[in-house]
């Protein structure tokens, strides 16, 4: 003989389950978007202030995103997709994204002085 649970106990466990979907899920993902760089090449922390050059850093990283007026300053920017939120199958996922950048200071001569990096 097959026992059943109490109604209450299905009410119950159903609202739970409407809760659980309702209250939705977090994906972590890895993904770049599909108009930003590739990724950062590797070695764009090893300059060396005081020894590498403005041409050292242009001939290993390319054209910065950002150049200041003075090219005393080189921005690299690289967004990335770090996971999705998904709520319902009725609503689309919401994207969390994280930028990650590389600013290069430069002196008067041309030479390195300081690397920031940031990541928001």
């Amino acid at each position: 003989m097959r026992r059943s649970l109490p109604r209450r106990t299905k009410q119950a466990l159903i609202c739970l389950l409407l809760l659980w979907i309702s209250g939705g899920c977090y994906l972590p993902i890895q993904q770049i978007p599909t108009d930003a760089r590739e990724n950062m090449p590797a070695g764009s922390l090893n300059f060396e202030p005081g020894v590498s050059s403005r041409s050292d850093v242009l001939l290993h990283m390319g054209e910065p995103d950002e150049i200041s007026p003075d090219e005393a300053v080189f921005t690299y920017r690289w967004p990335s997709i770090d996971g999705i939120i998904v709520v319902t199958q009725c609503t689309p996922p919401i994207e969390i994204d994280s930028e990650t950048a590389i600013t290069y200071y430069f002196d008067n001569t041309g030479l390195l002085q300081k690397v920031d990096v940031t990541r928001t």
